[in-house]
């Protein structure tokens, strides 16, 4: 069971990324093709990039940590069956 609930909290996880993925590129482009001034253009496409980086990272880290917790529990429980016995 707790694999399901990690295969689908990563699936959740990467279509949030996705999204906001779409969301920083169309800010990016907007940026270029708006009528501001040619260094406010390029300040808002980089500060659009940049934050698509922190979105993406953000994520996999949030993921990294389900995928931890699951391999932990695996490992805690292994370790719990063989104390018993």
């Amino acid at each position: 069971m707790p694999m399901f609930k990690t295969f689908w909290t990563l699936k959740i996880i990467n279509t949030l990324f996705i999204i906001s993925c779409i969301a920083c590129l169309v800010l990016a482009l907007a940026s270029f093709s708006g009528t501001a001034a040619p260094y406010m253009q390029v300040t808002d496409g980089i500060l659009a990039l940049l934050t698509l980086l922190g979105v993406r990272l953000t994520f996999e880290c949030i993921a990294v940590q389900f995928v931890q917790a699951e391999t932990l529990q695996k490992i805690l429980s292994k370790l719990e069956k063989e104390h018993e016995t």
